[in-house]
């Protein structure tokens, strides 16, 4: 476990970079940023470079000062040692900008549809892993 979590810590510290590559993929849990929808979300993204060489990004879908609230989440982080700063939240990144300066792509998990204030990322989604019903 120490050697992925290693290797996870690396992918993290590296992630926020990818946010300028010309066709990163932005990996984003739901909106309650629970355990799984962080997890899934990281776990997919880490996957997506570590597999295909994809510049993916996490992507916490709620704002960083929310995060203390989410205590399992703030529990495993410490757990595994991988800080919270590698992490990108929603407020830190105006994915609609992103979007419309090429083809952004969005992979979401842990849910199967955007919320309302998001709908307008609906053409970048390319991707969906969940196991909620389909909305």
């Amino acid at each position: 476990a120490g050697t992925m979590a290693g290797s996870l810590g690396q992918f993290l510290g590296l992630s926020r970079g990818h946010l300028e590559h010309p066709s990163r993929v932005f990996v984003m849990g739901n909106e309650a940023a629970d355990l799984d929808s962080v997890a899934s979300s990281v776990a997919l993204a880490f996957l997506e470079h570590g597999l295909r060489g994809v510049p993916a990004v996490p992507l916490v879908n709620i704002p960083r000062a929310d995060l203390r609230l989410r205590g399992e989440v703030v529990w495993l982080l410490h757990a595994l040692q991988l800080p919270s700063e590698d992490l990108v939240f929603i407020d830190e990144v105006d994915l609609e900008k992103h979007c419309r300066q090429g083809p952004a792509k969005l992979i979401l998990t842990d849910h199967n549809k955007l919320n309302k204030a998001q709908a307008a990322l609906g053409p970048a989604v390319v991707g969906v892993v969940d196991h909620h019903p389909d909305e």
